[in-house]
């Protein structure tokens, strides 16, 4: 199935995007920081599915009755 962007979509979300780095956690980052220092004219859009960047999956951090 293909989804259609809407004009919308295509004239303010992704006009002018160079590089999408998906996921904002340390590697999306960093993998961001290292394109714009290769070339600081890209236009890179890092997207993240949630509303803040984590770094690992929820179901992975410790809790606090398996901490050290």
């Amino acid at each position: 199935m293909q989804y259609e962007l809407s004009y919308w979509e295509r004239e303010s979300f992704f006009k002018d995007i160079d590089v999408a780095v998906i996921g904002s956690g340390i590697v999306g980052l960093a993998a961001a920081i290292y394109l714009k220092k290769l070339d600081p004219s890209l236009q890179v859009a890092i997207l993240e599915r949630g509303t803040c960047p984590l770094a690992r999956a929820p179901e992975m951090q410790a809790s606090p009755a398996s901490a050290p």
